[in-house]
């Protein structure tokens, strides 16, 4: 996984919002030879130098790890799995701690969000919609 260079106006523009990123479980700290581990691993540690850049300059930018606020059991994709309830209130609290919790536009976002989540569990053939089969008869 290599970065991908923006000039500098453009990426300064992600200084003047709050970013988040979540990551769930089983991603290992150390290179590995199973390629989708492991590019679950430089992902992660590329969000750490994105998050590192745009504080730097000033941004407001945090990578949670969810394990590391006691919610696990998450994959790539911790909104749509049984525990999203708990991955929900992380989020909430981050909303909260940024003050953009009344937001109506960080509100209509997050049901955008949710529609989508919904649409691709019932498409049928797509990683979501399999995860979400499973799920129900597990």
């Amino acid at each position: 996984m290599k970065a991908e260079e923006v000039p500098m106006d453009a990426f300064l523009k992600l200084t003047h919002f709050p970013i988040v990123i979540f990551y769930g479980d089983y991603i290992p700290k150390t290179p590995t030879r199973h390629p989708h581990n492991d590019y679950w691993r430089a992902a992660s540690e590329m969000a750490d130098l994105f998050a590192a850049a745009v504080n730097r300059h000033g941004g407001d930018a945090k990578v949670i790890r969810l394990p590391d606020v006691g919610i696990y059991g998450n994959s790539h994709f911790p909104f749509a799995e049984r525990n999203n309830q708990e991955v929900a209130q992380a989020l909430k609290a981050w909303l909260s701690e940024k003050k953009l919790d009344g937001c109506r536009q960080t509100m209509w976002l997050i049901a955008k969000l949710c529609f989508a989540l919904h649409l691709l569990s019932k498409t049928p053939g797509t990683h979501m919609s399999r995860a979400f089969e499973s799920a129900q008869t597990s």
